[in-house]
């Protein structure tokens, strides 16, 4: 079919009735698109597969994509072709442009077996090939070259080759188009990204040099490793200091110690387990979520990474809620494995100690959101060390790390356990062996007293009491009490506004979402219920990014906020009316 469609374009071309379409179109669209499809093929013969447009080529513009397309696929194809090992490279640079026009060149550069000098002055004429034996041993019609060069004319442009026998080749070509004319600007994707230090590693140069790229225009500070030693190395001296990497981008397929591997070491040092993690794959068997969270990975991408996706799951990285950090103790073995394994699964970083002495130990070193208790610990038991970590709570300074929230975990059912364990400062309990249902019961009330315990930290007043005192100044004599009027105004209509974010997110409607967000985001400032406002913004932020797959956790925080909202209204409306 290729040779025939080949044949049919040429004898068309030849003819002068080869037709050309002037469109609307997006230029990293189009590429990147083009380069998915052809994935597969390079995937096949274990070899990169790059592209990338660099941020100062315009995108939005007016010409035929498809003819663009052709004549991109052309020249990956014969690059994928004709390498055995290595790399194919898509390079997108601006030749020059003016207010009504952009001249963009495309360079496809591989690392296969190039062309012989004497053969390069005939590749672009038809039924040409480097000479007899590559038809023999690769097929083709030799006509993808000729009609690539016709199509690139057709579009005001020029095409070359440059090639090294043995090394590789780098096939060029030119084409002008003209600009939109009120191009839709592009979504802003600064704020949560701004000035983040993120470290990318990658083993391949290539690779590494345009994700390095890639995130220092998207305004982060990147900085660069070849491997898992030299990543640690740069983690940890940064992390000494006072601006460590928030974020990492690790290469899942490296030599010696592979993206996965890196994940759990990094997650498993206390010095730098806080680092976010984002894992990039070739395409293939993917590996199962629940062995990527276990490992600590926020989210993982299939390479080649298209810029929307690459930003998308950056910000979701950045702005997804903390694993839960979880010590067990437990002096059994088996237990442990079993346990961590269990909390792992619940996307829990869980490290296990033997006895009291070595949780208190690991204490000092890092704080722990909870920790699992076996009661009947050597040493110091499990109710003499939550006391001692009680005490040492008490006697903290601000700013100091929070409460842990404390479970016991006993094999002895007897009348009384569950009230000694209170008595000693734990704050749940769990009887051994432990059932998946009961972990993620107690787990379910620590994350409600640790979310109780941080909106208390952050907002301790839920309302703003400034903004509800310029309520009361509304107030005039002989007339309805506007406090409470905007009150029962506001607890009837928030549910509504919720239900239309609601139905904007689940239709991935990046425009409704952020509009009822930003109308909730003025009428809980109005009111004072700042935190949700502030809710209320970040979501409006996240739509406006088109990063709509975080949107779902921002509705559920904004309307547990709500909750808490209403109840502080209530209260407010009673004393209005007392006090009226």
């Amino acid at each position: 079919m290729t040779i025939i469609n080949d044949i049919l374009d040429f004898s068309k071309i030849e003819a002068g009735k080869l037709q050309f379409e002037t469109l609307d179109f997006d230029l990293r669209g189009t590429v990147e698109s083009t380069i998915e499809l052809l994935a597969e093929r390079a995937q096949s013969k274990r070899i990169e597969l790059i592209s990338i447009i660099y941020d100062d080529v315009p995108t939005l513009l007016r010409g035929d994509p498809g003819r663009l397309r052709q004549v991109i696929t052309n020249l990956v194809v014969n690059g994928i072709k004709f390498t055995e090992k290595g790399e194919v490279v898509l390079r997108v640079t601006r030749e020059s442009e003016t207010n009504t026009q952009v001249t963009v060149c495309f360079t496809v550069t591989d690392t296969g077996i190039g062309i012989p000098p004497d053969a390069l002055p005939y590749l672009f004429q038809a039924f040409s090939q480097a000479d007899g034996s590559t038809t023999r041993k690769y097929g083709g019609t030799g006509l993808g070259l000729a009609i690539s060069k016709q199509l690139v004319e057709m579009m005001g442009g020029q095409i070359g080759v440059e090639s090294t026998l043995g090394q590789g080749s780098a096939f060029w070509f030119t084409a002008k188009f003209e600009r939109q004319k009120q191009p839709v600007a592009a979504p802003p994707s600064k704020g949560i990204l701004d000035a983040v230090r993120v470290l990318v590693l990658d083993d391949n140069e290539t690779n590494r040099s345009i994700l390095l790229h890639q995130t220092a225009a998207l305004g982060m500070r990147p900085a660069a490793a070849t491997n898992g030693t030299e990543a640690l190395k740069l983690l940890r001296r940064e992390a000494a200091g006072t601006d460590p990497f928030m974020l990492a981008i690790l290469d899942m397929q490296m030599p010696g110690m592979d993206g996965l591997s890196l994940s759990r070491t990094i997650k498993a040092d206390p010095v730098i387990a806080q680092t976010r993690l984002l894992l990039m794959t070739s395409l293939g068997p993917r590996n199962d979520t629940a062995l990527l969270r276990a490992a600590g990975v926020g989210a993982f991408l299939v390479k080649p990474v298209k810029q929307a996706q690459l930003v998308d799951c950056l910000v979701s990285v950045l702005t997804a809620t903390v694993l839960l950090h979880v010590l067990v103790a437990e002096d059994n073995t088996i237990n442990q494995k079993v346990a961590v394994g269990l909390l792992e699964k619940f996307g829990c970083r869980a490290v296990a100690v033997a006895n009291g002495c070595e949780v208190l130990q690991a204490l000092e070193l890092v704080h722990y959101d909870i920790i699992f208790m076996d009661c009947q610990l050597p040493d110091l038991d499990g109710y003499k060390t939550t006391m001692e970590i009680r005490q040492r709570e008490a006697s903290q300074s601000d700013g100091a790390p929070k409460r842990a929230y404390i479970i016991a975990m006993t094999s002895y059912a007897v009348n009384g356990a569950r009230e000694k364990c209170l008595a000693a400062g734990m704050d749940d309990y769990i009887s051994k062996p432990v059932q998946l249902y009961a972990l993620e019961k107690v787990l379910l009330g620590a994350i409600d007293y640790l979310a109780l315990a941080e909106a208390s930290d952050t907002n301790g007043t839920i309302l703003d009491p400034a903004a509800l005192a310029l309520l009361r100044q509304l107030r005039r004599p002989d007339k309805p009490d506007p406090v409470a009027e905007l009150i029962d105004l506001f607890i009837q209509e928030t549910p509504k506004r919720l239900r239309e974010m609601r139905n904007a997110a689940t239709q991935y409607d990046a425009e409704a979402l952020a509009a009822a967000a930003h109308n909730l985001r003025g009428c809980a400032g109005s009111i004072g219920a700042v935190k949700m406002a502030g809710l209320c913004e970040k979501l409006e932020e996240n739509a406006g990014r088109r990063a709509l797959q975080i949107s779902s956790r921002l509705l559920k925080e904004i309307e547990t906020e709500f909750d808490r909202v209403r109840q502080a209204l209530h209260l407010e409306r009673t004393k209005s009316a007392q006090v009226a």
